[in-house]
C-alpha cells in the first residue's frame, strides 16, 4: 500500500507540474499576442498620421498654386479620404473630432477640385460614419 500511495502522489505531483507549465506557457503566449497587437496598432497610427500629413501638405501646396490647384486639391482629397482606411479596424485610435476634420477637409478639397460627385459620396459617408455634426471653433456647423 505504501508503494501505491507513493505512485499516486508521484502521478499527482507530476500532473500538477505539467498543468502549471501549460498555464505559464498560455500566459506567455497571451502576452506575446498582446504585444504583437499593440505593435500593429502603433504602426497603423503612425501610418495614419503620416498619411494625414501628406494630404495636408498637398492642400497647402494647392493653396499657393493658381491653375494647377485643381489637380493638387484632388490629390489631397484622395489621400485624406484614403487615410481612414488605415485605421478602419481600430477607429478609436484617433480622436473622432480629428477624423471628422480630416474627412471634412477631404470633401472640401474635392469641391475645390470640381469633383462634386466624389464630394457628395464622401459627404454621405461622413454623415453615416459620424452621425453628428462637426462644429468648428467659430461655432459654424459643417453639415448645415
Amino acid at each position: 500500500m505504501n508503494i501505491k500511495y507513493k505512485n499516486l502522489m508521484l502521478i499527482t505531483l507530476s500532473s500538477l507540474a505539467l498543468v502549471s507549465c501549460n498555464i505559464l506557457s498560455d500566459n506567455k503566449s497571451a502576452r506575446i499576442e498582446t504585444t504583437i497587437k499593440n505593435v500593429k496598432i502603433s504602426s497603423s497610427l503612425r501610418s495614419y498620421n503620416n498619411c494625414i500629413e501628406d494630404g495636408k501638405s498637398f492642400d497647402t501646396l494647392a493653396a499657393t498654386k493658381g491653375e494647377e490647384a485643381d489637380s493638387l486639391y484632388n490629390k489631397s482629397a484622395k489621400i485624406l479620404a484614403d487615410c481612414d482606411y488605415l485605421i478602419i479596424d481600430n477607429p478609436y485610435m484617433v480622436n473622432e473630432n480629428e477624423r471628422m476634420k480630416n474627412s471634412a477637409l477631404s470633401i472640401q478639397n474635392y469641391i475645390k477640385a470640381g469633383n462634386l460627385i466624389k464630394a457628395s459620396i464622401n459627404f454621405k459617408d461622413f454623415q453615416n460614419t459620424f452621425n453628428k455634426d462637426l462644429i468648428y471653433i467659430s461655432y459654424c456647423s459643417y453639415i448645415s
